[in-house]
C-alpha cells in the first residue's frame, strides 16, 4: 500500500534535503573569513593590517604601522604559506624599497629601491651568496642599463644599455 512506501520516500527526501543544504554551505575557509583585519595599539592607531587576498582565511599580506603610518609589510605572493616579499615604507608612508625571495628558498635574492613607487635600480642575487651579482637601472619606471657579474668574480664583466625598454647595446 501507498503508506508502506511513503517512508522510504521521505527519508530519501530528507536525505537530498540534508545534502542539498551541505551542498550550498561554504566550504571550510572558503569565503567565511573577513579579506582584511585591522588590529590597534593602545592609542586607538592602527598598528597592523591583515589581508587574505585569495579567500583562504590565511594572511596574505600583512603591514605594520608606526604612529598610523605603515612602516614594513610582509607578503606571501604565491599562497604557499611563506612570506616571499618584504617592503619597506619611507616616512612618507609610500614604499621606499621591496625585497624579494625569487626562487622560493626562503632568503632574499633581489632587492629594488623605489621612488615615488617607481623602481629607480634593482639588484639580484643569481647564484645564492647573498651578494647581488647585476644591478639592473631604471628611467621613468623602464630599463635603462644592466651591469653583471655573470663568472661570480665581483666585478662587472657585461654591460646593456637599453633604449625604448630593449636592449640596444651589449658590452
Amino acid at each position: 500500500s501507498w503508506r508502506g512506501s511513503a517512508t522510504p520516500l521521505r527519508a530519501s527526501l530528507a536525505l537530498l534535503f540534508g545534502l542539498s543544504l551541505l551542498a550550498a554551505a561554504p566550504a571550510a575557509g572558503q569565503g567565511n573569513c573577513p579579506a582584511v583585519e585591522l588590529k590597534y595599539d593602545d592609542s586607538e592607531q592602527i598598528s597592523e593590517k591583515r589581508t587574505d587576498t585569495n579567500k583562504d582565511c590565511r594572511h596574505d599580506q600583512v603591514v605594520f604601522f608606526e604612529d598610523g603610518k605603515p612602516q614594513r609589510s610582509e607578503q606571501d605572493s604565491n599562497f604557499d604559506g611563506r612570506v616571499d616579499i618584504w617592503i619597506i615604507y619611507g616616512a612618507d608612508g609610500k614604499p621606499s624599497r621591496q625585497e624579494i625571495d625569487t626562487n622560493g628558498d626562503g632568503k632574499r635574492d633581489r632587492w629594488v629601491q623605489l621612488q615615488d613607487g617607481v623602481p629607480r635600480n634593482q639588484l639580484d642575487d643569481k647564484n645564492g651568496d647573498g651578494k647581488p651579482d647585476s644591478t639592473l637601472y631604471f628611467v621613468g619606471g623602464g630599463p635603462e642599463k644592466l651591469e653583471e657579474d655573470s663568472n661570480f668574480d665581483g666585478r662587472t664583466d657585461r654591460t646593456i644599455v637599453y633604449r625604448g625598454s630593449k636592449p640596444a647595446v651589449i658590452e
